[in-house]
């Protein structure tokens, strides 16, 4: 297993917030990360998938499932798929406030999920876990050549040759654009639009966002691609970078860089 330099964030987080919530793109490891973390501490934790219909079912009454592992470290894996757990958290939270009493792991920010209305202010951490580093890799005995082509999901970075990494990355990047993004979201998205849109991103990587310039080669209106642009960053798809100036009123207004940092390694 590639050691991540999360990890240790992660424990402290666990040790002081009632909830923690581990984010980030399909595929980087979060659930590896996190029973890898649990394995070593001493107590019970159980694990619940929200992308398996059997345990969506047992959410049906989330505040007695809670109750009857009111002891343990209770793992919810992809909370985006059942939205409304975020507001039935608050008070269970409230009556029982155990430091590392839950983990949600999820592959979009709340903030785009439709149907979240509560943010558990207070109760909560949001750590944000991204693809294998260089110095991850470099400390895992994977050459700088490897990480630099293939890049930092760790099924794609440890694939035994580079046919079966180019075969992960193709069927990847098929299932992100034509099912996960609408489903994340809960809203439909055009996949040519999509997967157009992607492609232009990861070869301009680094370059200054015109929102305009992207809609136009497209014939779609700005206002559409900047709702695509949102959509592909809650997801950790891609990153914008604030312009840097020593006067911070122009790092706010002047127009930011983006990074298809996520997977643009794949399509470029």
């Amino acid at each position: 297993m590639i050691k991540r330099k999360i990890q240790d964030e992660l424990a402290v987080l666990l040790g002081t917030f009632p909830a923690v919530a581990l984010l980030g793109p399909r595929q980087v490891g979060k659930t590896t990360l996190t029973r890898e973390l649990l394995a070593g501490k001493i107590g019970e934790f159980v694990h619940f998938d929200l992308e398996n219909d059997d345990d969506i079912s047992r959410m049906q009454n989330p505040a007695f499932l809670f109750e009857q592992y009111k002891n343990a470290c209770i793992v919810l894996d992809e909370v985006q798929r059942v939205p409304d757990l975020f507001r039935q958290l608050r008070p269970v939270i409230d009556q029982q406030r155990t430091a590392g009493r839950f983990i949600l792991t999820g592959s979009a920010s709340p903030a785009l999920v439709k149907g979240v209305s509560e943010s558990l202010a207070g109760r909560i951490a949001f750590v944000e876990m991204s693809p294998v580093n260089l110095l991850e890799a470099v400390e895992s005995e994977i050459s700088q050549e490897q990480h630099w082509f293939r890049g930092g999901f760790p099924t794609a970075l440890t694939s035994a040759t580079d046919q079966q990494f180019s075969l992960w990355a193709e069927n990847f990047i098929r299932a992100y654009i034509e099912r996960d993004l609408s489903l994340l979201f809960g809203v439909n998205l055009s996949e040519v639009l999509i997967r157009n849109f992607w492609y232009m991103l990861a070869a301009n990587t680094g370059s200054i966002w015109t929102a305009e310039n992207y809609a136009r080669a497209l014939g779609v209106s700005s206002t559409t691609i900047k709702r695509y642009l949102d959509f592909m960053e809650g997801a950790f798809m891609i990153r914008q970078l604030p312009a840097w100036y020593v006067n911070v009123n122009k790092r706010v207004v002047k127009a930011p860089k983006f990074i298809s940092g996520t997977v643009g390694y794949y399509i470029s």
